[in-house]
This record gives C-alpha cells, sequence and structure tokens, in this order.
C-alpha cells in the first residue's frame, strides 16, 4: 500500500510540475508563426560618444619616446593592463565632461566620439608643443563598457566587454544567458544618459 501510494504521489508531482516551453527559450522568433526565417533588419551604426564616468585609455608615442614619456606614466604595457590598472591610469571624465591631461590641462570631451577627441589631442600637441618632425601618434580608446545585470541570469552583477560597441544579444551572452526559469518577455534595460538614467524599454 505504501509503495502504491508512493509510487501515485511521483507520477502527480511529475503530472503538475510546470515545465517551460521550448518556445519560451528561443530567441528571434517569427510572431506569426508563418514557418519563415525573421529577418533582421540592419540597424545604422552611429560611433559612440563619451559619456560622463566613463575612462579613456590615451597613449602617445613619437620617435623620440622621452618626449611623450609624461603622457605615458603608468603604463604597463598592453598584455599588462587589466582593468584595475586602466581605472587608475586612465583618464575619468568627471561630472563636468572633462579629462585632465598632463601639460594639455582640462578638456572637455563630453559628446565626443573617439575619433574627435583623437584629432582634439593631436592638434592641441602639433600647435602648442611639438613639431610635425617629431611623429606624434596618439592611440585613444575606451577603457571597456560596463554594465550591471541582475536577475533571473546566469552570472550576474558588474561586467566590462572591452569593446566599443555591444548591444544587448551580447551583454547577455557574456552574463551566462538568462536562466531557464527566467522570463525572456520580461527584461527591462535601463541606460545612462547625460540628464540621468532612463528605462530603454517602456
Amino acid at each position: 500500500m505504501n509503495k502504491a501510494l508512493l509510487i501515485f504521489v511521483l507520477l502527480a508531482g511529475i503530472f503538475f510540475t510546470s515545465c517551460v516551453p521550448t518556445q519560451d527559450l528561443i530567441y528571434l522568433q517569427d510572431k506569426n508563426n508563418s514557418g519563415a526565417v525573421p529577418a533582421i533588419h540592419p540597424v545604422v551604426a552611429k560611433p559612440y560618444r563619451i559619456q560622463i564616468n566613463d575612462v579613456l585609455s590615451i597613449k602617445l608615442k613619437a620617435l623620440d619616446p622621452s618626449l611623450v614619456a609624461m603622457f605615458n606614466a603608468g603604463d604597463t604595457g598592453a598584455a599588462g593592463e587589466t582593468e584595475q590598472s586602466l581605472y587608475f591610469s586612465g583618464y575619468t571624465v568627471d561630472d563636468h565632461g572633462n579629462i585632465r591631461m598632463p601639460v594639455l590641462g582640462e578638456m572637455n570631451v563630453l559628446g565626443f566620439t573617439l575619433e574627435e577627441i583623437r584629432l582634439m589631442i593631436e592638434k592641441q600637441l602639433l600647435d602648442d608643443y611639438f613639431h610635425k618632425e617629431a611623429n606624434i601618434f596618439v592611440t585613444l580608446k575606451l577603457s571597456g563598457l560596463r554594465y550591471t545585470v541582475n536577475g533571473e541570469i546566469g552570472s550576474p552583477g558588474s561586467k566590462v566587454l572591452f569593446q566599443e560597441k555591444a548591444n544587448v544579444m551580447e551583454a547577455i551572452a557574456n552574463s551566462g544567458d538568462i536562466t531557464i526559469t527566467g522570463d525572456r518577455k520580461n527584461v527591462m534595460i535601463i541606460r545612462q544618459f547625460p540628464h540621468g538614467t532612463e528605462n530603454a524599454l517602456p
């Protein structure tokens, strides 16, 4: 009797256990169920514009390395750079949109692209401090895109993508994907704008 009761309880448990349909786990589905592969419309990629609290990695090179040594203080080389070292040796954009560089002083970079900032730095160096014969070469990069993921995700927490562009799919994949119990239809994206934070999905 006890054995039959145990089997009944197990079967009832399996029957009433809610399973997550496969349809709820697949990304980029055809909503109309037409069987056709959903079209992915290309989006014109806009260059990233610098925001407050971004950290920039700025390196200068010249024929005579001693001329630019002060700009590269704390440089450990590309192989030795980490997120922590870039935080201390990089240039953080302050609340007014400025960075402070040796010799050049404060420069407003808020809203500018990386290419625009690189040209500004090169122009100011050549106009005020160096000659063209010095062959100044400026390398400027964003020291990673930082974001935070919470909820039903494989690896929640703050993450850094060492690239200049990223989309939501890359951020989710880099965080271990949404778990099988996570609701892929209920995702909130909060983005930082110059005027504050906003929910990007109404």
